[in-house]
């Protein structure tokens, strides 16, 4: 049997299906306990601060001024990407928003984003989600050559493959991510030099 750091090298062949291949192959969130990227620190304690950069418009509604449930929805399509606080310095949170950006001009008609504001947790929070007595989260370690602070959210096959249950992880990822939230001014600010 392959490690979780084997496993997770899936990704790059098809990111789209690793989350399903990593809870058949580690069920109940196995690889939490274990190193997942020969590129992160190590495993992602429960007391790590998360954050999730919001892209407006996409994410982010100014005149009603919410996030809107949607900006969670590549938890179920591919994994929610985050950045580990203490991981990331403040060059590479501008790397990360100036990459968010230019994805929006490279698309057909271009279109112009903004990366204004950032959700924030704590690692336990998001492990600590429970609907039908099961867990529905976990935060692995999924550094990147480019940016060693990279953590993703994953769920479990019972939400992926049915349509009510991926709504729900989202409302229930949405409560999690959207009771802290940040100007990425502020963010930026409070980052390590590199």
């Amino acid at each position: 049997m392959c490690s979780c750091l084997d496993c997770f090298g899936w990704g790059a062949e098809d990111p789209q299906n690793l989350q399903l291949k990593i809870d058949i192959v580690f069920p109940n969130f196995h690889c939490e306990s274990e190193k997942c990227s020969i590129h992160s620190p190590g495993i992602v304690e429960n007391d790590e601060l998360l954050a999730f950069l919001l892209i407006d418009p996409l994410h982010y509604d100014k005149e009603a001024d919410v996030v809107v449930p949607e900006a969670f929805i590549e938890l179920t399509n591919r994994d929610l990407s985050l950045l580990r606080v203490s991981y990331v310095t403040k060059a590479t949170a501008q790397t990360t928003k100036d990459g968010l950006i230019e994805r929006g001009l490279q698309n057909v008609p271009p279109k112009t984003r903004l990366v204004d504001e950032v959700c924030l947790a704590a690692a336990e929070a998001i492990r600590s989600v429970v609907f039908e007595e099961r867990r529905m989260f976990a935060v692995y370690d999924t550094g990147l050559k480019d940016c060693s602070g990279h953590a993703s959210i994953f769920t479990h096959t019972g939400v992926l493959s049915d349509r009510r249950m991926r709504k729900i992880a989202r409302q229930k990822i949405h409560e999690v991510m959207t009771q802290r939230k940040s100007s990425f001014s502020q963010f930026h600010a409070s980052l390590a030099d590199p």
